[in-house]
């Protein structure tokens, strides 16, 4: 099913409500497949535009993506990028926070704590930080690095809780070991970044890491 196809559907059933009967999503499952073939970029953009285009269609389709985990990652992690490029207050943003609230009690975590960070969702299902989700909180000033200081080399656990920190990724203070906080944080980094999830850590994404890092620090 393409793109198009897709917003000719949507607008069909918004034009005639009929097609979605006592909460009936099966008109609209076969899209939630097809969202997992759209690129996270252009698929952040096509559900907001869905969403004001066909409104009443789009919320069983976000019934039905709810339902299934991989659906549900995969629109996630779409909005968390675009809301990462657009970084604060953007006009859409509770646009986007209204759809990952449709989605969130699928999601596991890491996914799960980075949105229930958005006060949005966090307000609608009484989230409780630190108990119903892994709270990372705002980083401690005193845990960065000096200025003029030299950075750790990149790929070693402390190069990596600087470079995190640095990037507003709270870690906790930098022990030159890969601990818990650190995990949470760079998995919290993939996830903003589009990069594969780990539960272990890799070079790729310490290099990436590396990448927006200024080592003139």
């Amino acid at each position: 099913m393409t793109v198009k196809q897709i917003h000719t559907l949507l607008t069909a059933i918004e034009s005639d409500p009929y097609l979605m009967l006592s909460g009936d999503t099966a008109p609209v499952e076969p899209i939630v497949s097809a969202l997992l073939e759209i690129d996270p970029d252009d698929l952040s953009v096509r559900l907001l535009r869905w969403s004001l285009d066909a409104p009443s269609a789009v919320t069983p389709l976000l019934e039905a993506v709810a339902k299934e985990p991989t659906a549900a990652t995969h629109v996630s992690k779409a909005l968390v990028r675009q809301l990462t490029a657009w970084n604060r207050n953007h006009p859409d943003d509770d646009a986007i926070d209204s759809i990952l609230i449709q989605v969130f009690p699928t999601l596991i975590a890491p996914f799960r704590d980075w949105t229930a960070e958005r006060p949005l969702v966090r307000a609608h299902f009484k989230l409780i930080p630190g108990k119903e989700y892994v709270h990372l909180g705002p980083v401690d000033q005193t845990h960065r690095l000096n200025p003029g200081q030299r950075a750790p080399p990149p790929l070693t656990p402390a190069g990596a809780q600087v470079r995190l920190l640095d990037l507003d990724y709270n870690c906790g203070p930098i022990t030159g070991e890969w601990n818990d906080a650190t995990l949470w944080a760079l998995n919290r980094y993939r996830y903003e970044c589009y990069l594969p999830m780990s539960d272990t850590v890799d070079d790729e994404t310490l290099e990436h890491l590396a990448s927006n890092f200024d080592d003139t620090y």
